[in-house]
């Protein structure tokens, strides 16, 4: 199985390229690993809803605010720098995280694309958005502390998602996820 490590090395090959779209690519990595975030929410966000507060990177998605977990400092670190690195250059806050693009489903290609790119640049295994995605809950879900953060990731990510990650990876006998899954379940169900 590829596992969070791997994606780390993916970051720091690719942080190396010190060009905008280096940052950018790195950025939108570290955000779809650390913050469970899909393509198409990456396509959505705009940098004026990255907020960074000291030991928190909140996004507003949708509406919904959502913690970004901090689990590694290489991924927030590049996250940062290309928020830094839009704000040197002077585009508006209201420009897309992911903005050099004319439609979200051909943004969407192009971060498939960009990471097939990348992996092969890096001669790393090869990811895609989803597997990222995966790859980030089942590392924080492993690495929780506490009941409040399982249902902060399952707020995050929808139920229905992690739900199948923890079927697909075997966490569904996890000590500390197996309760809330039930109790999600109990709730859906009706009881």
């Amino acid at each position: 199985m590829k596992n969070f490590d791997e994606v780390i090395k993916l970051v720091k090959n690719i942080v190396l390229d010190n060009s905008f779209a280096g940052y950018r690519d790195a950025a939108t990595i570290s955000m779809i690993l650390l913050g469970c975030l899909s393509s198409r929410d990456i396509v959505a966000l705009k940098v004026k809803d990255i907020i960074e507060y000291p030991g928190a990177i909140i996004i507003k998605l949708n509406k919904r605010y959502r913690k970004i977990l901090k689990l590694n400092r290489v991924l927030e670190d590049a996250i940062m720098r290309y928020i830094r690195k839009i704000k040197e250059v002077k585009l508006t806050g209201d420009c897309l995280f992911y903005f050099d693009v004319e439609s979200a489903e051909l943004a969407t290609k192009k971060i498939r694309m960009m990471l097939k790119r990348r992996c092969q640049e890096s001669r790393s295994l090869s990811f895609s958005p989803t597997e990222i995605r995966q790859i980030g809950l089942v590392y924080a879900l492993k690495n929780a502390r506490t009941l409040k953060e399982i249902l902060s990731l399952m707020k995050n990510s929808g139920y229905v998602f992690v739900s199948s990650v923890a079927d697909k990876f075997g966490l569904e006998d996890f000590e500390k996820l197996d309760p809330i899954l039930s109790e999600f379940s109990d709730r859906i169900k009706g009881k």
